[in-house]
């Protein structure tokens, strides 16, 4: 019988412990990139803005049913002033509770400095500032800057809206 050294019998068992940790670093580099996001550029880009403007229109024209088609079943969205978190069933309780009385108006609507991150081939984070100009029901101006962000997943082969954050950070003009 042949006589193994220390020395080989150390490098083999080194050998043979160190395989999980290879196997496993590697699928975790895998799912590392496929959760570190990258800068949409071309047609991702591009999908994750026609997604902001079709919102942004919907939003503007009041239009319930189409932003209600954007939104997943869970959306939320947060608002930083004033602070508050708002369901989809809230997003539409307050719209019909609203029907009944004098409209809000939205005279434009616009985003800037709108940044795609994509994450994998199914979800998308847009950022950006916004700006409105608005009034309420009583003419008051209501108009306001800041900056937002929007979550999109796609689901079932369509893009929609998982949540969304707004932060003001200046009034156009003071509030009475």
């Amino acid at each position: 019988m042949k006589r193994i050294s220390l020395m080989t019998l150390l490098l083999a068992t080194t050998f043979i412990m160190t395989i999980p940790f290879i196997a496993f670093s590697q699928n975790t580099t895998a799912e590392n990139e496929k959760n570190t996001p990258k800068t949409a550029v071309g047609k991702e880009a591009d999908e994750g803005l026609k997604m902001e403007r079709k919102y942004n229109q919907a939003s503007q024209q009041n239009n319930l049913e189409a932003i209600v088609r954007m939104q997943t079943d869970d959306y939320i969205k947060t608002f930083f002033v004033p602070p508050q978190l708002v369901t989809k069933a809230d997003f539409i309780k307050g719209i019909k509770e609203s029907a009944n009385q004098k409209p809000w108006v939205i005279d434009s609507l616009t985003d800037d400095d709108m940044k795609v991150r994509m994450y994998g081939d199914d979800t998308a984070i847009v950022t950006g500032f916004w700006k409105r100009v608005s009034k309420d029901a009583d003419g008051k101006d209501t108009s306001g800057t800041g900056r937002f962000t929007r979550f999109w997943v796609k689901q079932n082969g369509r893009w929609q809206l998982a949540g969304e954050h707004y932060t003001p950070f200046r009034e156009l003009a003071p509030r009475k």
